[in-house]
């Protein structure tokens, strides 16, 4: 652990430190985050940086919606326990409530939509895993994002998805009643 004073006794004590050095020493250099099921520690990697745009992406056409105007969101990374299951995940995306947002801890923290970017990093059967966690726990639907092959596959059910390509239209559904966007539109760079 790293103490830092907050106020120097002295002015001798006072060194400067470029912001690279900064970065080095005090920010945490890591592309992991740490997800838990069952009692055992998962660790994955974080969002990369090439995914922030699909996330973003999404994020601003929620923002155009009655949902978002309503006090919900489409937060990135969000901590979510889905207490029924035993796992504490962090999905790409989740959909959050205002009532999720504003009283985490007593708020079902069960998002009602998540979207995962899958990677080369992640296998289907990680993925598929994944989806049928997150439905035993609750979620209404999940999207999975395959920017490489630019397609979207939406589940909507442990056994339902619908895949969509290019210019097909990806839906919230009864989540996001009107939220609408192509294949194209979330993987744009």
């Amino acid at each position: 652990m790293i103490t830092v004073k907050e106020k120097p006794d002295k002015k001798a004590d006072r060194s400067t430190v470029s912001l690279a050095a900064f970065r080095e020493k005090y920010l945490e250099k890591t592309t992991y985050k740490y997800e838990w099921k069952n009692g055992q520690v998962e660790k994955t990697e974080y969002m990369k940086p090439g995914e922030r745009c699909i996330i973003d992406n999404v994020i601003r056409k929620h923002v155009q919606t009655k949902s978002f105007r309503q006090g919900n969101s489409i937060m990135a990374e969000a901590d979510c326990h889905l207490s029924s299951t035993s796992t504490y995940r962090r999905p790409d995306a989740a959909y959050l409530t205002k009532n999720q947002i504003k009283h985490p801890d007593t708020a079902n923290e069960v998002p009602a939509w998540v979207i995962e970017v899958s990677c080369p990093s992640n296998s289907d059967e990680e993925n598929k895993e994944k989806m049928l966690e997150y439905f035993k726990a609750g979620v209404k639907m999940v999207w999975y994002v395959y920017p490489q092959i630019l397609q979207i596959w939406i589940h909507v059910g442990p056994k339902k998805v619908i895949v969509c390509s290019e210019e097909d239209a990806c839906q919230a559904g009864s989540v996001v009643p009107g939220f609408n966007m192509t294949v194209k539109e979330v993987c744009e760079k």
